[in-house]
């Protein structure tokens, strides 16, 4: 592993920023929060355009054939936007597509993908988490029942990948008889949520073999994505409440030059750098290392949950008492890592998990 971005991902990332400054950020977000709509945003039309609904698609599907560590930084340069977007559905359902056994139809929906045609939303919450308030979906014979909650990037139309209690996840098609959605109460405006409820749906498995392997990897992969998305947001928050302290005055100084205000944000540096190191090894891993990607990622969504909490929490504080307010706009920041934080499992959960894996409990 390269501990430093290539050149390619340089540009990589300068041309995503360039993107969600002009197509994402607090106006966009802000309007997000009044006028929910499930018509692609400018953000996603953006990604398309660069070719980010490709990333892990294989080149003759039309897609870039890159890597999880390129995704992960993707959804960092999301996270410090807070573009509304569907990518982390949209690349857990291209990596789970893209192992599928059913050949000539993944190839086919890949490069649908690929291109931005179509979409698939994520219902995986109960298989990476103990199932809440009687949620799960139960395989019976052919038939798929039950409810799946806090499903990510639900289209009207396209597909929802979901797992059974066997651990084998399915496909389906969103306008499936017997599929039903409905929106659930989010935190976080910018990434809504979406109640299934299934009754009678057929089944459509993805694999025919070790089905819970590969639904480990697509859980693996989602928790890093989560975790660099809120390395994004606090960097973002980070660089606000920096600008902030250097103009707000106090006693004929700048607040930044007092001690105690130093000494916040040299925690906070203390608290990023390693996280990002964290990150780009639970990233690599999930390409290079199948062994250690479920608890690299557990490890990394874990601490990195911790960290950015605290630092959201830190930079709110320092803007007084206007810095949860809807004029200055930090929440929607602030609340992007707090809902993170919980999708596909906290980090109790987590850190319970990396010592299960470990064979520490």
């Amino acid at each position: 592993m390269e501990f430093g971005l290539s050149s390619e991902q340089d540009m990589m990332c300068q041309s995503l920023e360039r993107a969600m400054s002009a197509q994402a950020g607090l106006a966009h977000a802000r309007q997000c929060a009044t006028q929910p709509s499930r018509e692609p945003t400018p953000a996603w039309r953006s990604l398309t355009a660069l070719g980010a609904t490709g990333l892990l698609v294989p080149a003759a599907q039309d897609g870039l054939e890159l890597g999880m560590f390129d995704a992960a930084l993707t959804a960092q340069v999301l996270g410090r936007h807070v573009a509304t977007t569907p990518f982390l559905a949209h690349t857990l359902a291209t990596l789970a597509i893209g192992s599928s056994d059913d050949g000539n139809a993944a190839r086919k929906l890949l490069s649908r993908l690929a291109r931005g045609d179509t979409a698939v939303g994520v219902a995986l919450s109960e298989a990476a988490t103990a199932p809440r308030d009687g949620a799960g979906v139960r395989r019976e014979g052919d038939l798929l029942h039950g409810s799946a909650l806090f499903v990510m990037g639900q289209p009207a139309d396209g597909h929802v990948l979901l797992a059974d209690q066997h651990r084998q996840m399915h496909l389906v098609p969103a306008r499936t008889p017997g599929l039903q959605s409905r929106p659930m109460p989010s935190v976080d405006a910018t990434t809504p949520l979406v109640e299934l409820r299934l009754e009678g749906v057929p089944v459509q498995p993805l694999f025919s073999t070790e089905p819970a392997d590969h639904l480990a990897r697509v859980i693996a992969a989602g928790r890093v994505l989560l975790a660099a998305d809120a390395l994004g947001a606090a960097e973002h928050l980070q660089a606000q409440a920096l600008a902030y302290v250097q103009q707000r005055r106090q006693f004929g100084r700048a607040i930044g030059s007092f001690q105690a205000i130093k000494h916040l944000f040299a925690d906070m540096a203390a608290a990023l750098e390693p996280a990002r190191s964290l990150l780009w090894h639970a990233a690599h891993a999930q390409d290079h290392d199948p062994g250690q990607r479920s608890l690299l990622a557990a490890l990394a969504k874990a601490h990195i949950a911790d960290a950015t909490q605290a630092i959201a929490r830190t930079c709110i504080e320092m803007h007084g008492a206007m810095g949860i307010t809807d004029e200055l706009g930090l929440h929607f920041w602030f609340q992007r890592i707090a809902q993170g934080r919980q999708l596909l499992g906290g980090p109790a959960a987590l850190r319970q998990e990396a010592a299960r894996l470990q064979g520490l409990c």
